[in-house]
């Protein structure tokens, strides 16, 4: 197995060569205009990407995604549960502003595209804690840890809070006016429903964290949150522990 970790300090993505082959793409980002793991999977001379992970909406995740997708047409994709941000993006086609127009024009061109590959392949799945690829024969498995239900729920209330209807018409709260104004820091909301992954080869279990943070405190949430996913019965994950 090779690990390429990409973009410290201009965007974060991993590529993932399997043993047996196949190729593994964690988030995108973009330096100096270069695609960087478009570039390292043309230099690898591989053509096609088996699963592309889309972990949550925060722009050095999401910076180049579309020409990613296009370019290597993705054969399975999950991504962070779309209805977070879908309602706040249709209202976004007129933002200007700095701090808003750059992350949601990225995250929308990507969920485009994403929605392109859908109608003709079928295989892009919104994603929670649980989510399992294992190709046949594979001798390895990729388990999605996060986000966790509660997580999920607490990161849909919040993003209520960014859309309002007046007069029969969506616009953005006072509360997302000033996020995207750059008057109010964005905060954890994107990481709330950050895709975290565990890719296990045999003993070895390496995590791929994304952007799971430590929560709101609670044995639901983060961090916590996933031990106690991973700890119950019914999941048939504790073997991950």
């Amino acid at each position: 197995m090779e690990i390429y970790v990409l973009g410290p300090g201009v965007g974060e993505s991993v590529v993932v060569r399997m043993p047996d082959g196949r190729t593994v793409v964690v988030d995108c980002c973009v330096d100096d205009g270069t695609n960087l793991p478009a570039a390292l999977l043309d230099d690898l001379g591989v053509d096609h990407i088996d699963l592309l992970v889309l972990t949550h909406p925060d722009l050095d995740h999401v910076r180049g995604m579309a020409d990613l997708v296009r370019r290597f047409r993705p054969v399975r994709v999950w991504r962070y549960p779309r209805g977070l941000l879908r309602d706040t993006l249709q209202v976004l086609g007129g933002m200007t502003t700095a701090a808003g127009a750059e992350r949601f024009v990225e995250a929308r061109a990507a969920n485009d595209a994403l929605d392109e590959l859908l109608q003709t392949t079928g295989t892009v799945a919104h994603t929670t804690s649980g989510a399992v690829w294992s190709p046949p024969g594979a001798g390895y498995r990729v388990v999605a840890l996060a986000p966790t239900p509660y997580d999920e729920a607490r990161a849909f209330a919040r993003a209520r809070e960014l859309v309002e209807r007046a007069r029969g018409r969506v616009r953005l709260t006072a509360q997302a006016e000033a996020w995207f104004s750059g008057e109010r820091p964005l905060g954890d909301l994107p990481n709330m429903v950050s895709i975290g992954l565990v890719i296990e080869l045999g003993a070895r279990r390496i995590v791929l964290g994304g952007d799971i943070e430590n929560g709101d405190g609670t044995p639901h949430s983060g961090w916590r949150g996933v031990r106690a996913q991973l700890a119950r019965p019914d999941v048939g994950l504790g073997a991950l522990m």
